[in-house]
């Protein structure tokens, strides 16, 4: 999946500059029209593509990294052990890769155990 300017993304910021009270330099309100003319003149990227350009990664990325699935890295988002950002309405998410050290997965059943960090395998 790659992040993209829909037009809906579009109409919803002119929007929010709209009930901000912004205008453009004619003080005409700002349309689909006016929005994606000022994305393409100073080619703003979409939060996606910031996102990526800064290193974090997608859950299969990070999940084949840590050798868990997208599952278990929601789960590990949600305690905390991960931050994740939304980039889009819908839920999905960019993963920050760890700094250093690995997360050790836990286990269920009798003596359950939670994920905890961990220090960096050697090798």
């Amino acid at each position: 999946m790659t992040g993209s300017w829909t037009s809906t993304v579009i109409v919803k910021y002119a929007e929010i500059l709209n009930r901000q009270g912004r205008r453009n330099w004619r003080n005409d309100p700002f349309d689909f029209h006016k929005v994606a003319h000022v994305r393409e003149a100073y080619n703003l990227q979409c939060r996606y593509n910031r996102l990526r350009a800064k290193g974090l990664l997608t859950a299969t990325e990070l999940g084949v990294r840590l050798g868990v699935s997208i599952r278990t890295l929601n789960t590990w988002a949600r305690q905390g052990l991960l931050q994740k950002h939304a980039f889009d309405n819908r839920g999905h998410c960019l993963y920050e890769p760890l700094e250093k050290g690995t997360i050790m997965k836990g286990h269920g059943g009798r003596g359950a155990k939670q994920a905890a960090f961990g220090a960096e395998p050697a090798g």
